[in-house]
């Protein structure tokens, strides 16, 4: 029995009180995410156990009766063992990828999208490796604004807007959760400029004329009220490549 000073006592503890914060939805994200990592283990364990096997017939001549798991792991993961290369997990599905390991490889590939396009991956393995990185960090508006990068490398216009959107909404959602000081409202307004600017962008690279030159115009709007000087900037910059030549 676990005593309350001891270690095992303080991380259950802190656990009660982590769990106690969360909402239902973040529990349940968690257990599916735990649920992805313990498959995971079962594959490798899985694998693992192949390979002694083969080694054992071969070298060592064990049985697998010597070859005992800890009392820990379930038995299922030993009945499945046997099983052929087809009927294994796949590992796309029960991928996990950790926030960090999502903010490197998301920072990585936008900063190739911008230098180097030659050497970012494909549209198609980006955008399957984005949708495994949601799937464990799901609402990261990084990842989606990264989907919108990529959908402009095809000219997809569905795609791009939809990503755009999804990229602003959870960026409101994130700013509204945490914080609804002054500070953290005025990031939303900030959102909202940016937008308006990367929507205005995007119907000029697709020759949307009149939709772009609205929402470059709605940008310079709020920017002005803001008085964001900065994204005022880029917008004007924007109008001068939208506007008509006699206007």
């Amino acid at each position: 029995m676990a005593r309350k000073r001891s270690l095992v006592g303080m991380l259950l503890r802190r656990m009660f009180l982590q769990f106690d914060k969360m909402s239902f939805s973040e529990v349940s994200i968690l257990k599916n995410r735990f649920s992805a990592y313990f498959s995971r283990g079962a594959t490798a364990l899985n694998l693992l156990l192949k390979e002694v096997k083969d080694e054992s017939e071969s070298d060592l001549e064990v049985s697998m009766e010597e070859y005992k798991l800890p009392s820990a792991v379930r038995k299922s993961f030993t009945d499945s063992a046997d099983q052929d290369d087809e009927d294994e997990v796949d590992c796309d599905e029960v991928k996990v990828v950790t926030r960090k390991q999502a903010d490197l490889f998301i920072a990585r590939q936008a900063n190739l999208l911008q230098y180097s396009e030659g050497h970012a991956l494909s549209p198609a393995k980006l955008q399957k490796e984005l949708k495994i990185i949601l799937r464990s960090n799901p609402g990261l508006s990084e990842a989606y604004f990264l989907s919108y990068l990529n959908s402009l490398r095809m000219n997809e216009f569905v795609g791009a807007v939809d990503s755009l959107f999804e990229a602003s909404s959870n960026n409101i959602n994130t700013a509204v959760k945490f914080d609804n000081s002054k500070l953290h409202m005025e990031d939303i307004n900030k959102n909202f400029r940016y937008d308006e600017l990367n929507l205005g962008s995007l119907h000029a690279r697709l020759g949307h004329h009149t939709e772009s030159l609205a929402a470059v115009k709605e940008a310079i709007t709020i920017a002005q009220e803001a008085k964001d000087h900065e994204c005022l900037q880029h917008a004007l910059a924007w109008l001068t490549r939208v506007a008509p030549d006699n206007k």
